[in-house]
């Protein structure tokens, strides 16, 4: 099972505060819980508290618990609905 981390948008992370230990202790969390996560390519881009998570995780992205959800540049939305 795939699960999104929803502590990685930077919205959220604004508003609630979040710090690095809280985002991690969410990661490892959801990890243990479900074996896999992934975090949107635009919240790893835009945040830096989701970005040294996946720095600090290469491990976990080696072998496939993190899971990236980068968009392809050239998807447009017409071929996102076919």
């Amino acid at each position: 099972m795939l699960i999104l981390l929803t502590q990685a948008d930077p919205f959220q992370q604004e508003q609630s505060k979040l710090t690095y230990l809280d985002l991690e202790r969410s990661a490892k969390n959801a990890l243990l819980l479900f074996g896999r996560i992934t975090l949107p390519g635009s919240s790893i881009l835009k945040s830096s508290l989701t970005a040294t998570l996946v720095k600090n995780a290469r491990q976990l992205l080696q072998c496939g618990m993190i899971v990236p959800d980068l968009r392809d540049v050239i998807t447009t939305s017409v071929n996102m609905l076919k």
